[in-house]
């Protein structure tokens, strides 16, 4: 029983100690494609930052044309193939900003244009005499895809927009299985952004590229989470030392039941060997007094009872014994019939 009890042991370390490293190789992975995920939030801010600075440095109500040099290099050197138009209205003229599902001043998002993907800005200030508008549009094209890999210092392969759902179909359940749970997968891990449709105004999950995982990169950057270098190393050793003192601790209370139990059953199948013998007089020492204990005690009162019971049965063939014994002498000293004599009167 102590073997299975420590193959079962080893087997469920083995497990745990498989699934940590699974659960590791997800987080390691997703890393990888938070780190592209964060990039892009921080471009849609920096966007409409950086469009309201654009409108506002505008002198007048002059619209400067769409091949500025001086907006064209800066939005270029910013995010590659990135577009601008600024537009100057009559006041009070109201601005569409492209879209059909709604009439906003202001917005900075990821849209999806007919199949196409790409991060939008506009803005509207009204001025004295006229109103002015900005669009800044930045197609997720393979230039500005792999200005974010260098920026991200990870590979970004396939760069193809596609839809989430027709993804996961293509890849299948053993696709996902092999691409997120075996340590060591190179499989890309697909980069998701939530992108408003243009025509409808529905929010889309797109899978805008994918990007091949980088463990050292992903362990550089843990280290250097929270306000102080490797500040996450503290709490997580703290939280692995509990486990492992937590299952050390539960090891030790399972194998000291086991050898408790082992020990009672031990001593059960011996005295039940005896008392098979015909020897009713053992009996078995009770450790504690729990279920084992009880189970002991009940075993000792039937053994303790045989054994009265035996030697009320040998008592009770003693005394049939001398009841015969005694007939029978008692048969030849008084006989039951009367004796014959014929030359012998009784008077009475």
């Amino acid at each position: 029983m102590l073997i299975l009890f420590a193959f079962f042991s080893v087997a469920s370390l083995l497990l745990i100690g498989a699934f940590s490293v699974a659960v590791l190789n997800v987080v390691i992975r997703r890393e990888s494609a938070y780190l592209v995920e964060e990039q892009l939030n921080a471009i849609i801010y920096n966007s409409g930052k950086v469009t309201y600075a654009l409108l506002d440095g505008v002198p007048g109500c002059v619209a400067p044309a769409t091949n500025s040099p001086l907006i064209t290099d800066y939005l270029s050197a910013q995010w590659p193939d990135s577009h601008f138009s600024i537009t100057a209205m009559p006041k009070g003229v109201t601005f569409g900003n492209g879209t059909t599902w709604g009439d906003t001043d202001s917005f900075a998002d990821i849209v999806e244009d007919r199949g196409a993907i790409e991060i939008r800005s506009f803005d509207v200030s009204e001025r004295e005499k006229c109103s002015m508008s900005i669009l800044v549009r930045i197609p997720f094209s393979g230039s500005f895809l792999q200005h974010l890999s260098r920026t991200s210092g990870l590979q970004i392969v396939n760069t193809r927009p596609t839809r989430l759902l027709p993804y996961r179909a293509e890849q299948g359940v053993k696709g996902e299985i092999v691409a997120n749970f075996i340590p060591g997968s190179q499989q890309p891990v697909p980069v998701v952004v939530v992108a408003r449709n243009l025509q409808t105004g529905r929010f889309e999950d797109w899978v805008v590229c994918q990007v091949r995982p980088s463990y050292t990169r992903t362990v550089t950057d843990l280290s250097h989470m929270g306000l102080r270098t490797s500040s996450w190393v503290a709490p997580l050793g703290s939280i692995s030392l509990a486990l492992v003192l937590v299952y050390a601790c539960g090891m030790l209370l399972s194998l000291r039941l086991s050898q408790r139990i082992v020990a009672a059953v031990d001593g059960l199948s011996h005295a039940a060997f005896k008392v098979g013998k015909g020897d009713f007089s053992v009996r078995v020492a009770v450790p504690v007094k729990d279920q084992i204990g009880m189970l002991i005690s009940s075993f000792n009162k039937m053994t303790s009872d045989l054994e009265t019971l035996r030697e009320q049965e040998k008592q009770a063939a003693v005394l049939e014994r001398d009841i015969a014994l005694a007939r029978e002498v008692q048969q030849h000293l008084y006989p039951r019939a009367a004796a014959l004599s014929a030359a012998a009167d009784v008077w009475g």
